[in-house]
């Protein structure tokens, strides 16, 4: 994304994160209320999953850049699979029209398929056990 051997002013890094993450937003599908697609009796005849997907999240303020407004929440997620690498994600609430997308987009790049149970652990709190 960023080149290694050249020294760049920060406004430049700026925009150029910016494009790229405007063309990472174009290439997302919509967001949806549910992305299960199955029934109950389909998930059943699925091959066992793979392993256990654990996905951890944690967030923090950010200081603004815009005028009149002084910080904004950002969540962030490691994605991690038993048999396959982590992912990241990041979003941030107030801005984010696709929150659910980009998780669900993370964990089927990951290969979780519906019959999958996936723990979600947010930092200094016990795991939570949800299937998707």
């Amino acid at each position: 994304m960023l080149p290694i051997d050249v020294k760049l002013n920060p406004d430049t890094i700026r925009r150029h994160l910016g494009r790229v993450a405007m063309r990472m937003e174009a290439d997302l599908a919509d967001e949806r209320y549910s992305f299960i697609e199955t029934i109950a009796h389909q998930r059943a005849e699925l091959p066992n999953p793979e392993g256990q997907i654990t996905v951890g999240i944690d967030g923090g303020y950010v200081r603004s850049r815009d005028p009149g407004q002084s910080h904004f929440e950002v969540t962030v997620g490691k994605s991690i699979p038993t048999d396959r690498p982590s992912r990241y994600l990041g979003l941030v609430q107030s801005h984010d029209d696709k929150p659910k997308r980009r998780l669900h987009e993370v964990l089927k790049d990951q290969g979780w398929q519906e019959n999958q149970p996936v723990t979600f652990n947010r930092k200094n709190s016990r795991g939570v056990h949800f299937g998707m």
